[in-house]
């Protein structure tokens, strides 16, 4: 699990406090059997009221092979959330916001938010998840 988050930070989802609780070892995680569908299902239905009155277009996409993993529901729910509010903050109306999940390679789970918001400059992008640290814009996007 601790290497899950580590590599879903290192793919772009900032969790400071997260890997600094987890170096520490004062993070409790709390695996169970977390249904994707359903969960990703969720997270899409929490946000689709405020999409629409945004006038963005929210979908979710389920890959063929996806099943039940072995997760911390909360920080699942923590991280998905975080990334489409953040999607939907940047993103104008009459964009796109989707959140996904697919089966990756052996028995892990690959999830995606994706928006069509303003993004991270590309010389911003390697400095951009530092403590603190925020676009000059303001917003971020292409989670």
């Amino acid at each position: 699990m601790k290497n899950r988050i580590r590599r879903m930070e290192e793919g772009g989802v900032a969790l400071p406090e997260t890997s600094v609780e987890l170096q520490a070892g004062r993070i409790e995680l709390r695996p169970e059997e977390v249904d994707v569908e359903k969960f990703i299902r969720a997270a899409f239905e929490s946000h689709r009221f405020i999409a629409e009155e945004r006038k963005i277009s929210i979908a979710a996409h389920i890959g063929a092979s996806v099943s039940a993993i072995q997760a911390d529901p909360r920080r699942l729910d923590r991280v998905l959330n975080n990334l489409l509010n953040n999607a939907l903050e940047s993103t104008p109306p009459g964009g796109d916001v989707e959140i996904g999940a697919a089966a990756s390679t052996g028995s892990e789970m690959k999830f995606w938010v994706r928006d069509t918001g303003v993004g991270i400059a590309p010389e911003e992008v390697r400095t951009f998840f530092e403590k603190h640290k925020q676009s000059p814009s303001g917003k971020t996007s292409k989670h």
